[in-house]
């Protein structure tokens, strides 16, 4: 005997779809009901997409005119956001996209959907890299900045190894030199009683 009555078998089928979504929303509630610290539910509440999702929108879908986008835009920002933040290589960010439910969620897909593969994100990723390529960068550091006014006006120190910039190289010694006159011009700033000390020190060499 079959667990499931012959006649709800029947009905399951008839409405499959509907009952698929509706489960997934349930899921997908209480998932983010008990992961609300999750940075990817945090990020669902706070990121505002839509300056990005606009910059994108001239991507076109190859499946021909009037075709419906299953991997529509904002799925695709999603995903390539999520592969930016997790750096992820393209088949990496499929499977954590496939089989890890709060990425999925976040992507925007449907417990029971299929999602793009990493050719497909590969094309959109190649695509902004063309013709958005500051999209992604400015549209977040934008939204970080307005969080957060304070930050933005302070000074910010950091690795510069990789930074492009309109400078004149120095050799190492040249630059150590540099480095040393503009720490004293601060001590001088804002320590002037142990700039002096270290000044006398420095002339008693």
């Amino acid at each position: 005997m079959a667990i499931v009555p012959e006649f709800l078998q029947t009905m399951i089928k008839t409405n499959l779809e509907l009952l698929e979504m509706w489960f997934s929303q349930r899921l997908y509630e209480q998932m983010v009901n008990k992961g609300s610290r999750h940075i990817l539910v945090r990020l669902a509440e706070k990121l505002d997409l839509r300056e990005i999702e606009a910059a994108c929108q001239r991507y076109h879908h190859q499946e021909g005119p009037g075709a419906k986008a299953t991997h529509t835009v904002p799925r695709l920002v999603r995903a390539l956001l999520v592969k930016y933040l997790y750096d992820w290589s393209l088949r990496e960010a499929e499977e954590r996209i496939r089989h890890d439910l709060v990425v999925k969620w976040f992507v925007g897909y449907g417990v029971f959907e299929e999602v793009m593969d990493h050719s497909g994100l590969e094309r959109f990723e190649q695509w902004v890299s063309r013709e958005a390529h500051r999209a992604f960068f400015d549209g977040v550091l934008r939204q970080i900045d307005a969080d957060f006014p304070e930050e933005r006006a302070q000074v910010q120190i950091g690795d510069t190894y990789a930074m492009r910039a309109d400078a004149a190289q120095e050799r190492i010694v040249e630059l150590l030199r540099h480095t040393s006159r503009c720490l004293l011009r601060e001590i001088e700033r804002d320590v002037p009683g142990q700039h002096a000390q270290i000044q006398s020190q420095l002339e008693g060499r």
